[in-house]
């Protein structure tokens, strides 16, 4: 292969009717795409059923030191899921200390990011002082 240490994440989210609330109210309110190149596309809970199925089904065909699935509907509620895919994507003393939500009521920051961590409320949601990448080639 072109790159023997890729890695593929492959999020769905199975809770169909959040994801469709979150594209139509993020995206064009009609649900169809606002570009005038494409035929519009009729967004509803089958479209989303349809998009998770094709998505598990690349998981499926890619070997599984290539490709993990994650669940949106699950990782957002469990740091362990983010903490398990950093170390299958070959980091080293890399850990998560809570789930980080960067598009909080729209494109936001949760401002109580880092309060459930530190106590100091600094948004530090990754503890990186140890973390490191081992597989990099050295000169």
């Amino acid at each position: 292969t072109n790159f023997p240490c890729s890695r593929i994440v492959v999020n769905v989210r199975s809770d169909v009717e959040s994801q469709l609330s979150s594209i139509t109210g993020t995206f064009a309110e009609d649900g169809s795409r606002s570009s005038s190149k494409h035929a519009p596309v009729k967004r509803n809970e089958t479209w989303i059923k349809d998009m998770n199925a094709f998505l598990e089904k690349v998981d499926e065909l890619l070997p599984d030191d290539y490709s993990k699935l994650i669940d949106l509907s699950t990782w957002s509620k469990d740091v362990g899921i983010l903490n398990d895919l950093v170390e299958w994507m070959g980091f080293k003393d890399c850990l998560f200390k809570e789930v980080g939500h960067e598009n909080w009521e729209g494109f936001g920051r949760d401002k109580s990011l880092g309060k459930n961590s530190d106590g100091a409320g600094k948004g530090h949601v990754f503890d990186s002082r140890k973390c490191r990448y081992p597989h990099v080639l050295e000169e």
